[in-house]
């Protein structure tokens, strides 16, 4: 789901919940619902060494939908984990304004899988460091980002010239 897109929805059910929260929970809230897309970038920068964030925009937006059929895994997000929502909701239970930061993850999390399942992408995205490692061994004979040993040189992502 685009950027713009969780913004949007955010933005809305913030709305939708300011009679029962205050600012501050409504912050939390959409930072943890926003924010946590922070995990692409990094992912877009470890693969391409780059910190461009147009070329990240492309690679997301324009090039991994138009591919997605034909790559077995797109990558790891860490911040889409099981084990990152694990460790923020245990830390909820000590720190206060967590729970609010793990809300508006979950409801990241909820239009991401929407959005998946819409797209049949279902299965792109590992939700678990550990899954990620298991197919990264299964997927080794491919090599690693599986997608460079599949796809034709016109189908490969190229970064845009600066």
């Amino acid at each position: 789901m685009r950027l713009s897109q969780h913004v949007k929805y955010t933005t809305i059910l913030s709305v939708i919940l300011l009679p029962f929260w205050n600012i501050e929970q409504i912050f939390l809230f959409a930072i943890g619902s926003v924010l946590i897309d922070i995990d692409h970038y990094i992912f877009y920068i470890l693969s391409f060494k780059r910190f461009d964030l147009k070329g990240m925009f492309r690679y997301y937006e324009e090039w991994l939908p138009s591919v997605k059929d034909k790559i077995p895994y797109a990558g790891i997000c860490i911040f889409h984990t099981m084990e990152f929502n694990l460790i923020l909701i245990v830390s909820a239970a000590y720190t206060s304004g967590v729970l609010y930061l793990v809300v508006g993850l979950a409801f990241h999390q909820a239009l991401d899988l929407i959005a998946l399942k819409i797209s049949k992408s279902l299965l792109k995205r590992p939700y678990s460091i550990i899954e990620h490692f298991i197919r990264v061994k299964r997927c080794k004979k491919l090599g690693y980002p599986t997608y460079d040993a599949i796809l034709h040189e016109s189908e490969r992502f190229t970064l845009p010239y600066n």
